[in-house]
């Protein structure tokens, strides 16, 4: 008995593809225009959203109890025929059937009654060119019992089915719900469209109040334990190309994890095309000063920006929207490897965001800082302003927390690169959210293990500030001067428009200005008479630079001697014409050498006469500049 169509099943439709449909070239243009207009249904995405409840609910009822396995069928409570049963279960290929047989029901499968799943086919129907699975023999492993199914492919003559696509697919909705039930959306009564901003792996060592923060927490003394350290960071592999649209892929966790959302951020931008960048005024930091320059030709996404593309437009959003869920905080710490440029003008910005992400800032202290590894390279004033080792209530922290998570990004910005916009914020979210709750796991080992270093590296800079702070209070001046500079880091720590007692008060002065000075000097003291040269070349000045000068060289040239030494056994190895080339300039390099160490003997020598008449003069020790015999020399 053939088995009557079940209720149409959307997810089950299939298109049906023909040969004749593309060689039949009667067929008007605007007809055939008509047939491939595209539908909802090219984009399996939209036509599983409003269905998403639906899969989440059925996800969380099969990870509960479940049903046991030897539970009997639900479909009816009346006995039915083998044709009916087959025709009531073609949707249901997992019920566990019982069959009246010898005075008793027997276990038996759908299998052996007939039941036999159709691929390519609507649900019921049969292909007329059916290919049965390889031995017959298909499994499938539930949650409540190992089912053998009768599958049978399509083998009708159609276009080839792009079947990755459609796996790539089904990860994406399965990733989106386990996502949901993981982070407790998916149990909410008011279903997963009350989602905001839920799906991220929150960190259990900042302040979270209501959650991890003891009652009165307000007024608590200590109030250093409570502060909020954002690092904000941008990583510039992971770009984006001109993929698709927002329309066409939106992606299915609109700002519910580590991305904002993608609508309201692009009319923030749009709003505010025609404010320029401002230019850095500290160093030049191309990411900064070639933010409106830059050619980023196809892309779509420069980089990702993260609060753990760097126009100060983008980060505002970025950095207010993470605020926006710690407003009750008191204390902020925001760490930026161009703080000392962009809290300039924060917080007339401030105005210029959506109203929902502005920010009351009244009664609350929020510093800057610069990440320990960047700040090298800013300016005296700026590296003194913007450093965690001149402010208190900040530990050891380095500021560089972003650029470890960065590592871990990188591998996968190839693959994300040519993603869709939406698949692409949804996988990186998934690797963000595996990364931190790899961080989450092992907190506890990390923590141990810097307790310790802590706890043996206080004890040696103890004793070390206690013998600098002896060997200056040795003398009352020292004891003076001590006791003015704590008063003077205490103002400053309380109030920064304060003197910074860390700024340098004494100009530095840079080798290159010492050699000037002195030759300046020695000028005139030539001209006034006052010194005889004893050298109509080398005065003191430069004798002494050229001492520093070849000191400083004495390393590269053990490196050399080295790398000559290495390369001797090789050299053996050579034709004896090369070998004879390079004895000849090895002996003109020990000639130049010799000459130069005897120029400078006889300089010191004199100089050495110019300060006392009793003093030895060294002898010339050196090398024989005659050439040494060199058998090969003759075949140079």
């Amino acid at each position: 008995m053939q088995p009557q169509l079940a209720d149409t099943d959307p997810w089950n439709e299939v298109k049906q593809f023909t040969s004749a449909l593309c060689e039949d070239t009667s067929l008007g243009t605007e007809v055939l225009k008509a047939r491939h207009r595209k539908t909802v249904r090219d984009n399996p995405i939209f036509l599983w959203l409003p269905e998403r409840q639906t899969f989440m609910d059925e996800l969380i009822r099969l990870e509960e109890r479940g049903k046991h396995a030897n539970s009997a069928c639900q479909c009816g409570d009346e006995d039915a025929c083998r044709s009916c049963t087959i025709q009531s279960h073609v949707n249901v290929l997992l019920h566990r059937i019982k069959e009246w047989k010898d005075r008793f029901f027997h276990p038996v499968s759908l299998k052996t009654m007939g039941l036999c799943v159709q691929l390519g086919h609507h649900p019921g129907t049969t292909c007329r060119r059916p290919k049965s699975a390889c031995g017959n023999d298909f499994v499938v492993i539930d949650v409540h019992g190992i089912h053998e199914i009768a599958l049978d492919f399509c083998g009708c003559i159609t276009p080839t089915c792009d079947c990755y696509s459609v796996f790539l697919q089904m990860v994406i909705e399965w990733r989106n719900c386990k996502t949901l039930k993981r982070s407790g959306c998916g149990h909410d009564p008011d279903g997963v469209h009350s989602t905001n901003g839920d799906l991220a792996v929150l960190c259990p060592a900042c302040p979270h109040p209501g959650k991890n923060l003891p009652d009165g927490w307000e007024t608590a003394p200590n109030q250093w334990k409570y502060r909020l350290f954002l690092a904000v960071d941008t990583n510039f592999h992971l770009k984006h190309q001109m993929v698709s649209s927002n329309e066409k892929d939106p992606g299915l966790s609109r700002g519910w994890g580590y991305f904002v959302d993608e609508t309201e951020y692009k009319c923030h931008l749009n709003s505010l095309t025609g404010i320029a960048q401002e230019k850095s005024t500290c160093v030049s930091h191309n990411t900064v000063n070639m933010a409106d320059t830059k050619s980023w030709k196809s892309l779509a996404a420069t980089g990702v920006g993260t609060v753990d593309c760097e126009k100060y437009v983008n980060m505002d959003y970025l950095v207010f929207s993470a605020l926006s869920n710690f407003s009750a905080l008191q204390r902020i710490n925001i760490l930026y490897d161009m703080a000392c440029q962009w809290h300039k003008k924060l917080w007339p910005h401030l105005s210029m965001l959506p109203p929902h992400l502005h920010f009351n800032r009244d009664g609350k202290v929020i510093k800057f800082f610069m990440p320990k590894f960047h700040l090298a390279v800013y300016i005296e004033v700026c590296q003194t302003e913007f450093s965690f080792n001149w402010t208190s209530g900040v530990g050891r922290t380095d500021g560089e927390a972003p650029e470890h998570g960065w590592a871990n990004m990188n591998c996968v910005a190839s693959s994300t690169k040519e993603m869709g916009p939406g698949a692409r914020r949804d996988t990186l979210n998934d690797h963000f959210g595996d990364s931190n709750w790899k961080k989450v796991t092992a907190l506890g080992r990390a923590l141990l293990r810097k307790i310790c270093d802590t706890v043996a590296s206080e004890k040696e800079h103890r004793h070390a500030l206690n013998d600098f702070q002896n060997s200056i209070t040795e003398s009352e001046a020292g004891t003076t001067s001590l006791s003015v500079w704590r008063a003077e880091i205490k103002a400053w720590e309380v109030d920064h428009s304060q003197p910074n007692p860390f700024q340098s008060r004494v100009a530095t002065m840079m080798q290159a200005a010492v050699r000037l000075e002195l030759a300046k000097q020695n000028a005139n003291e030539l001209e006034d008479g006052s010194v005889i040269p004893l050298h109509t070349e080398v005065t003191c000045s430069v004798f002494l630079s050229t001492g520093i000068d070849l000191e400083h060289t004495q390393p590269s040239v053990d490196q050399l001697k080295e790398e000559e030494e290495e390369e001797e056994e090789e050299e053996e190895k050579e034709e004896k014409g090369f070998m004879a080339y390079t004895c000849r300039q090895a002996h003109i390099r020990r000639r130049l050498a010799a000459v130069f160490r005897e120029s400078w003997r006889k300089v010191t020598n004199l100089v050495a006469l110019g300060f006392d008449d009793d003093l030895p003069v060294e002898e010339d020790d050196g090398p024989s500049l005659d050439e040494p015999p060199c058998e090969d020399i003759e075949h140079a």
